[in-house]
């Protein structure tokens, strides 16, 4: 299904939607909202050894990790079979689609759904995920356009040359690296919001759902890859081989990916500043976080893979959470960088010491 991205939503909506009047994609027909993108009839996967290492049994870090998911239910709620009493989200359109944990998407079917998720995420209050979710569309997109035997029907990227050296591992991981996210989201929607860990202050803090587009998407890209990915490349039977593939290759397409994104957004986040100063300068910061944030990744992934005690792991998952809430991008933060810059050859704008919130600039 083709996707028209409308790069006018922001300055129309001057902020989040609350409707799908004007959505943030807009796909080409009238698909069924819920649809089959993860029926059996679809090609969904259940997760098992047979899977994910083809001939291969659970390793031991793939044990920690499974173990580890009841440890944080078992923790929080004293069961690892909580039913929740409060609110849920179930029942919305958002949380109809969201496949069930533990089931992988055929990879044709990714973008489609993380797509429809972004239009929907309102209904399960969280709004402020739907830039996150789009560029996570993109940059999937993007990996599965450079696959040899790309499925057809997606979006083409030009000009983009990657080449990684296992194709068919890339192909494997990113459904087991989207189910480490859906494992979050299921926390929220069945109101277990005390389970989600490392997503936590991304869902629910005053920040996260504030933030313009631009910074929304760089934050939700961070958190998922310094939380989920190490996780992702452990259940992959990811090898010492392939790191350029998940570093290097990976940053390549961040990089075109993000050229293409930031333009739509440079002049509505800071509109009184040359666009192009504020492009070069942001981007220069985003990808500098993502390519960090994928580094951490790896070497996270290296700790799992040695550990064998339930309650080490859970240290490094603390660990880890604590880092990505560090990580976090706050709209202060994201000024001061960007403006520090362009100040350099404009000293006559803006002092940097008189900087607003970002979200009173979005009014502005």
């Amino acid at each position: 299904m083709a996707i028209a991205f409308d790069p006018e939503f922001y300055q129309r909506n001057n902020g989040f939607a609350e409707s799908d009047d004007q959505p943030l994609w807009t796909p080409q027909g009238d698909p069924e909202i819920g649809g089959d993108l993860w029926t059996p009839d679809a090609g969904v996967r259940s997760i098992t050894p047979e899977i994910i290492m083809p001939g291969q049994p659970l390793s031991q870090a793939e044990q920690m990790v499974q173990a580890y998911d009841d440890y944080v239910l078992e923790m929080v709620y004293g069961t690892a079979d909580f039913e929740p009493q409060g609110k849920k989200y179930r029942d919305t359109e958002f949380g109809q689609l969201l496949p069930p944990p533990g089931e992988l998407i055929n990879l044709d079917k990714l973008p489609e759904l993380m797509g429809r998720l972004a239009v929907k995420a309102h209904t399960a209050d969280l709004a402020h995920l739907r830039y996150g979710l789009f560029a996570y569309m993109l940059v999937t997109e993007a990996c599965i356009a450079v696959l040899p035997d790309a499925p057809k029907g997606h979006r083409q990227f030009p000009g983009l040359g990657v080449k990684f050296d296992d194709p068919e591992k890339i192909g494997r991981t990113m459904p087991v690296f989207f189910d480490e996210l859906v494992k979050a989201l299921d926390h929220h929607v069945e109101g277990r919001p005390d389970a989600i860990k490392g997503w936590s202050k991304k869902f629910y803090s005053p920040e996260a759902q504030q933030a313009l587009p631009a910074q929304a998407m760089l934050d939700f890209l961070s958190v998922h890859v310094r939380y989920d990915l190490p996780v992702a490349l452990v259940r992959t039977n990811t090898l010492d081989k392939h790191r350029d593939d998940y570093t290097e290759k990976v940053n390549q397409i961040l990089t075109h990916v993000a050229m293409q994104i930031m333009p739509l957004y440079a002049k509505a986040a800071l509109p009184s500043y040359p666009a192009a100063a504020v492009e070069k300068f942001g981007l220069r910061l985003a990808l500098n976080e993502l390519f960090g944030a994928r580094n951490e990744a790896w070497v996270a992934f290296k700790h799992m893979e040695r550990i064998n005690d339930l309650q080490e792991f859970a240290d490094l998952r603390s660990w880890q959470q604590q880092r990505t809430e560090g990580q976090l991008v706050t709209g202060r933060r994201v000024a001061s960088l960007v403006l520090s810059k362009v100040l350099k050859k404009e000293p006559h704008k803006w002092p940097i010491d008189q900087l607003p919130n970002l979200p009173q600039i979005a009014k502005s």
